[in-house]
């Protein structure tokens, strides 16, 4: 009776099983290390396309404030303008004077008008006094009128402004205009709050005479 040995053989295939386990582990190892290679890479795209995304948007926010300018700042302007303007149109309402005493009112508070007055008093009025003159600049929106008084062509207005020297201003184009006379500061107050801002404002009066 011939024996064989396969001793050696099933050591061999031992051998190779052990080896082809080894090789699938690295294998699914390695394909496990590129799927968290991939992933990585994947989240980390995303991450800085969406950090791109917020410096994109950021850019395009500063170029808008920089062309339309500080659209609060805009909103409180257009408040003040607008409570200027009823204001006005409630003193046209009452006719409480002649039509183009308020007419010439609305002109010295609008945007790059001011006061009708005679070239000649107004050369005359500067060689006396340089400061006499008005600012044809100024942003009439710092300035509205709340109240208007008449009696025996004496008229009282009340108004707030954003300082004294828009007081100051207002004075000096009714000075100068041919429909008012004997302008007097009765005086100014502080206050806060009375603005669309809520910023300090200045409460002042003014009396005078009307011509008409």
């Amino acid at each position: 009776m011939i024996r064989i040995n396969l001793l050696p053989v099933k050591k061999a295939k031992k051998r190779a099983t052990g080896q082809r386990q080894v090789l699938l582990f690295a294998a699914g190892l390695g394909v496990e290390l590129v799927c968290i290679m991939v992933f990585h890479m994947n989240e980390s795209w995303k991450v800085r396309e969406k950090l791109d995304r917020n410096s994109r948007s950021k850019d395009v926010i500063a170029r808008l404030k920089a062309d339309v300018g500080n659209y609060e700042e805009i909103k409180a302007q257009r408040d003040d303008l607008v409570t200027q303007r009823e204001a006005i149109n409630k003193l046209k309402a009452g006719r409480t004077g002649p039509v183009y005493v308020l007419r010439e009112l609305s002109e010295i508070l609008t945007q790059d008008k001011g006061p009708t007055y005679s070239k000649e008093d107004y050369v005359k009025r500067m060689q006396t006094d340089p400061n006499a003159g008005y600012n044809p600049s100024w942003d009439p929106r710092r300035i509205w009128v709340t109240g208007w008084h008449e009696a025996s062509r004496r008229v009282l207005i009340e108004g707030m402004a954003k300082s004294n020297d828009d007081v100051a201003e207002f004075m000096k184009r009714l000075q100068l205009s041919v429909f008012f006379a004997d302008v007097v500061l009765e005086g100014t107050r502080q206050t806060t709050g009375a603005d669309s801002s809520g910023g300090i404002t200045y409460a002042f009066k003014i009396n005078c005479s009307v011509r008409y």
